[in-house]
């Protein structure tokens, strides 16, 4: 169970995800876990415009996705990954 998680943890959802609520269930997570201790922190981010193909270590998720609504654009996607690359890279620095 989430709440039972003792570590660091970093939740990053599309606000257009159209293949599941992602925004809502990363919230949910973040609201069950333990409260952050010993330098532990938990991070949400959300990236309002992109959809579900915001991942940055499965590149070969769009292709098992063909034919399925994703949500956001390929142009939001792709600045979402952008932008979440360093914050991953950076949170696991401080973790």
């Amino acid at each position: 169970p989430v709440g039972r998680i003792r570590g660091s943890v970093l939740t990053a959802s599309g606000g257009d995800d159209m293949v599941w609520d992602s925004q809502a269930y990363a919230a949910a997570i973040q609201r069950r876990l333990a409260p952050p201790r010993h330098g532990q922190q938990h991070v949400n981010l959300t990236y309002p415009a992109a959809g579900h193909l915001i991942d940055v270590a499965l590149p070969s998720t769009s292709a098992a996705l063909t034919g399925i609504q994703t949500g956001g654009t390929p142009t939001a996607d792709e600045n979402a990954r952008v932008l979440l690359w360093p914050s991953l890279i950076r949170f696991i620095r401080r973790s």
